[in-house]
């Protein structure tokens, strides 16, 4: 049997009740200005590293062997999250994101191992450059470049902080209620080198999605599973 999967990394509570109450704030301005939107629900907001695709059922206990030994390499990490943006562009507006604020480059270190790993295991390489966020909705139609003005009043909001010491593999099953993410594995990195005493606090509320489902009210177009499947990399 194969199963749809993706490795990511997980946000703190903070972090997601305070991107919660952005995507409430714009919800309405956003549906005036005439985009139609689905808006992820906070459950299955994180930040994806890479997108295995549709995989044998035992595949993920495989990569989580293989990538256990250089992850625990890689120190934990602090990551913030902060301001916004969209992928492609603001006159094509597809994917909304919250963008990540990391100076020391730590995801990308763990990116680019991950990377070389998963693809000596027969998986393809990303052909797109590699740029972490956390996508808060998708953008199913509107306007040309009207979103730019809420990029441009939001660029540095600033969303919280996340203690980073594992990645998630997780299973996602596409239903026509939205998407349901269910842990596969957990993968540990190794032990921060600047663990302070505010990162001790992220890790222990850090955000659980054993299963994150998006309820009806969170999507204005929560049925359209072929969009979802085609942007749940993001």
């Amino acid at each position: 049997m194969t199963i749809r999967t993706f490795t990511a990394i997980n946000l703190n509570l903070e972090t997601i009740r305070n991107i919660a109450r952005f995507q409430e704030e714009l919800r309405s301005d956003l549906k005036t200005a005439g985009y139609k939107i689905s808006w992820v629900a906070p459950a299955n907001i994180h930040i994806t590293l890479k997108f295995l695709g549709d995989v044998d059922e035992t595949l993920p206990d495989a990569v989580a062997s293989a990538l256990a030994a250089p992850l625990r390499k890689i120190p934990a990490f602090n990551v913030s999250l902060r301001g916004i943006g969209v992928f492609p562009n603001p006159n094509r507006p597809r994917i909304l994101w919250a963008g990540v604020d990391d100076p020391g480059d730590s995801i990308k270190t763990l990116y680019l191992e991950m990377e070389k790993v998963i693809s000596g295991m027969g998986f393809l390489p990303e052909k797109r450059e590699f740029s972490p966020h956390a996508t808060i909705a998708r953008i199913r139609k509107g306007p040309s470049g009207v979103i730019e003005e809420f990029i441009n009043s939001n660029n540095e909001r600033p969303f919280g902080e996340t203690f980073v010491n594992e990645v998630i593999i997780y299973r996602s099953t596409l239903t026509p209620n939205g998407a349901e993410y269910n842990v596969i594995r957990r993968i540990r990195l190794g032990s921060a080198r600047n663990r302070n005493e505010g990162s001790g606090r992220h890790q222990s509320e850090s955000h659980e999605k054993t299963v994150g489902k998006i309820p009806d009210e969170q999507s204005d177009d929560s049925s359209d599973i072929k969009n979802t499947r085609e942007s749940e990399e993001e």
